[in-house]
């Protein structure tokens, strides 16, 4: 077990400190055992929220390591991109990422719910495969606007 599994910091510049470390492969190539998808996929999946939905000011500061709401609206996507395209990643976690990312546009914000439709799943949609992925949300009351919205840019 990762010690990254029982990651307790509520504090956004400490878990944005080890997401940009987790980035560099320079830094991850180090570790052994070598992380797996899950053993950073929650961490991930946090630091993006909190920057989401708080779009923090911390984000201006150039010692932190907060990312404003669309600059992680615009990490999330290339990250998702690349789990989606992983085949060594099981697809349950693409699954897991799909929900995470319907919960925090039902629970957002009208300022999040944007952001996810213009940062995230307009870019998303540009590959065919994930838009397919996604149509799912065609149908959903709750997220059909958002899946409506994302198309009407292409």
């Amino acid at each position: 077990m990762s010690c990254l599994a029982g990651w307790q910091s509520q504090d956004i510049n400490t878990i944005g400190a080890i997401y940009s470390l987790l980035l560099k492969r320079v830094y991850t190539s180090r570790i052994e055992p070598p992380l797996a998808f899950e053993d950073y996929k929650d961490l991930f999946l946090r630091f993006y929220e909190q920057c989401i939905t708080e779009d923090s000011a911390l984000a201006d500061d150039l010692d932190s390591f907060v990312l404003s709401r669309y600059t992680a609206a615009h990490d999330f996507t290339r990250w998702f991109i690349s789990v989606f395209q992983d085949d060594q990643i099981p697809r349950r976690y693409i699954y897991e990422i799909k929900n995470w990312l319907k919960q925090l546009y039902i629970d957002g914000s009208p300022a999040v719910k944007l952001c996810i439709e213009t940062g995230i799943l307009e870019h998303l949609f540009t590959i065919e495969q994930i838009k397919r992925d996604f149509s799912d949300w065609k149908s959903d009351p709750l997220l059909k606007s958002a899946y409506r919205a994302a198309l009407a840019s292409h």
